[in-house]
């Protein structure tokens, strides 16, 4: 028995001979009701009756004993769920509920990661690569500290200047220094070189003065584990799946090309210099070779 497939394909040794725990692929940490009611009972049947929640959204049955494996596979598959791949290549993406429910969001991180994981190729990469998605500036994905992070954000515009009362709030909110309100003067100035899309001005104005065009802020190279790295941000704000979905295949062509075994994506882009990265994503080299 090959421990090591194993453990590629969701069935991690554990410290106990002969039990493993089966980490279960949890897209965006979502799961369905009828879900829950599978996993339950997988793991009172071939577990110890607990789950565990990892850091990253997945779910872990602990205890499974290595004759069950086989059986455990197919309950899950009936059941309409799969192990988490811990092979080379992309892991599990990570996503708040954004927009969708939470009053700060900026953006649909669900929807983008179906998206990404339906579209992304993430074959032939030379180590492990872990994707995240929060919805707004609070962060709570920590986008910085994956190989790559999106965080939502929103260009914002003052639209309807008639129903503003002055009252300086988004001034107040903005972290950025990119507002300026004078109610004497009655005058609202937006300066958009200081605008870190954040969304406040959208999210406090009581009077609804403001809309804004959803967008998403790109990340790369972060790592978090032993080594400790936080991804750089490479503007501007893209408002697009398809300009996502381009970016983030050229970046994953980059780590195909120039990536060493075992090597992570942060790694790779500081041996060879983060001006060589910007330079491919930029389209100003030509593709790598392997």
């Amino acid at each position: 028995m090959d421990f090591s497939e194993l453990k590629k394909e969701g069935f991690i040794p554990q410290r106990q001979k002969g039990y493993f725990s089966l980490r279960v692929k949890v897209l965006g940490g979502r799961l369905e009701t009828e879900n829950l009611t599978a996993l339950a009972d997988l793991a009172q049947t071939f577990g110890r009756g607990h789950i565990h929640l990892t850091a990253r959204q997945s779910m872990e049955i602990p205890f499974i004993q290595l004759e069950d494996i086989e059986t455990v596979k197919k309950k899950l598959d009936e059941a309409g769920l799969a192990p988490a791949s811990l092979r080379p290549g992309l892991r599990t993406m990570t996503a708040c509920q954004g927009a969708a429910v939470c009053p700060s969001g900026l953006a649909l991180p669900q929807d983008m990661v179906e998206t990404l994981d339906r579209e992304l190729d993430g074959s032939g990469l030379p180590h492990k690569f872990k994707i995240g998605l929060t919805g707004c500036h609070n962060n709570c994905l920590k986008a910085e500290e994956n190989d790559i992070g999106l965080r939502g954000g929103l260009i914002p515009f003052w639209s309807r200047p008639d129903l503003c009362k002055f009252c300086g709030l988004c001034q107040k909110h903005c972290p950025g220094g990119a507002l300026e309100v004078s109610q004497k003067e009655r005058q609202l100035v937006l300066f958009s070189e200081k605008c870190v899309h954040c969304g406040c001005c959208y999210n406090k104005c009581p009077n609804k003065c403001w809309t804004g065009r959803n967008g998403w802020h790109l990340y790369f190279g972060g790592l978090f584990g032993n080594d400790i790295q936080i991804g750089r941000r490479l503007p501007p704000i893209q408002t697009t799946d398809r300009s996502i979905l381009a970016i983030l295949s050229r970046a994953l062509d980059f780590y195909r090309a120039h990536g060493r075994p075992k090597e992570r994506f942060g790694r790779t882009i500081n041996r060879l210099g983060w001006e060589t990265f910007t330079d491919f994503m930029a389209g100003r080299s030509s593709p790598p070779t392997a």
